[in-house]
């Protein structure tokens, strides 16, 4: 490889270059590869590893929207874990101070920084509940799919806005979607609930791969970059691959379904195109049907809870099934 031993340093501020510090490798790709082939039963760790990869594609492929992957489940149920692994292709899969994963507990400038410096590269945070408060979760998401920071002025003009294109990695106990209002951003939260790892996995397997992956990362994703680098003549089938993915998840059966589903779609088709590569180019063992089964259940649940009025009204519905004989009596709330 001509990137082979090539060493690049970023000039940047202090927290600019803490940051670039957790874009290491340690260990070799074979040794990766065979964690992540440990993880082919579990599509959730899958979706996540595809998202932080399809990242670059959004330098490829322009009309590809920015978009969030969320996972929001019980705490101390591997959520945390799934976000490392999904970071394990660009760097040091960690929480702490020179890891990848990062913390919600955030400043809304500094993550509006942390975005604009990982700008065709996933942005990974961790944990909902220790953001600030729950406004600067709903701003993130919303910048997030804006692709944009805010017009901010200087004493001798304006400064320049912040862009970026990213797709967030993140993490709750309770969906991320759930902490804004704003349909726009709430349609841009590709939404997966539930156990990363699948009910009754030996815990001495998941500390295996933690850490196994911890002594073998950094490798994947420098890979994909090169891979679209020497294939440029490929860039226009990766195009048509995409426009025709978003065409086919476009498309649902019920009628009630398919707005919902062309919303989703573009984050689908761009996963596909993800795994395309990373199967096909650089032979990492994905199981790519069974992610998509996932991703396709998945997308239906969360862009219909990006539509809120359809949400309160299915709410009030369920709630006026439940309390019949309440409201037979008028409302009285002693029966």
């Amino acid at each position: 490889s001509e990137w082979e031993g090539s060493y690049a340093r970023l000039v940047a501020d202090g927290g600019a270059a803490q940051l670039a510090e957790g874009y290491q490798r340690k260990g070799t790709m074979d040794g990766w590869k065979s964690v992540i082939q440990e993880l082919e039963p579990f599509p959730m760790i899958g979706s996540m590893l595809l998202a932080s990869l399809a990242a670059p594609l959004l330098g490829v492929i322009k009309e590809a929207p920015n978009f969030v992957i969320d996972l929001s489940g019980k705490s101390s149920h591997g959520k945390t874990s799934a976000l490392k692994i999904a970071a394990s292709p660009w760097g040091v899969p960690s929480s702490r101070d020179g890891g990848l994963v990062h913390s919600w507990d955030a400043t809304g400038v500094g993550g509006e920084r942390a975005a604009e410096m990982t700008c065709h590269l996933p942005l990974i945070l961790d944990d909902t509940k220790r953001a600030k408060k729950k406004e600067a979760v709903a701003e993130m998401l919303y910048r997030v799919a804006n692709g944009r920071g805010r017009l901010r002025g200087r004493p001798d003009g304006l400064r320049e806005v912040s862009r970026w294109r990213t797709i967030l990695l993140s993490s709750g106990e309770v969906p991320a979607s759930s902490f804004t209002k704003d349909q726009g951003a709430r349609a841009r939260v590709l939404g997966l609930q539930g156990l990363p790892f699948k009910s009754g996995v030996r815990g001495e397997l998941v500390s295996a791969v933690m850490r196994d992956i911890s002594e073998n990362y950094g490798h994947a994703g420098p890979m994909l970059v090169q891979w679209l680098q020497q294939n440029r003549d490929q860039w226009d089938e990766l195009r048509d691959l995409y426009r025709q993915s978003v065409r086919n998840y476009s498309w649902c059966e019920d009628p009630a379904l398919s707005a919902f589903r062309s919303r989703n779609a573009p984050y689908i088709a761009l996963l596909q195109t993800a795994a395309h590569i990373a199967i096909d180019k650089l032979g990492i063992p994905i199981d790519w049907p069974a992610i998509e089964q996932l991703l396709l259940g998945s997308a239906d649940e969360s862009a219909k809870d990006s539509d809120v009025s359809a949400h309160a009204a299915e709410y009030l519905y369920e709630w006026a099934v439940s309390n019949t004989t309440r409201l037979a009596n008028g409302g009285d709330t002693q029966d």
